[in-house]
């Protein structure tokens, strides 16, 4: 049997103990608020929340194309498979 890492995204709503705990990675989401897109780390949820009190409103965009590229072929290079569990807008 082949070593598997759990991988998600921000929407897991898991924090890093909780992460670390099982082993798992989190892929970012990502913000605007009509000034461009920022990774979901950039941003504290104290700083996301006052710029919603503010009165910005905020989008969100899936973790990009190129972060799960970079992150799933480190792991396939370490020989780990991936059990990835994803936001779906399903």
């Amino acid at each position: 049997m082949s070593e598997f890492l759990i991988c998600t995204d921000g929407g897991c709503d898991l924090g890093s103990e909780a992460l670390s705990r099982y082993g798992a990675i989190s892929f970012d989401l990502s913000f605007s608020f009509g000034d461009g897109y920022i990774k979901g780390s950039e941003l504290t949820a104290k700083q996301f929340y006052e710029r919603m009190r503010e009165g910005d409103a905020a989008k969100t965009s899936a973790a990009s194309p190129e972060d799960f590229y970079i992150g799933f072929e480190r792991i396939l290079k370490d020989g780990k498979d991936i059990l990835y569990i994803g936001l779906s807008s399903g």
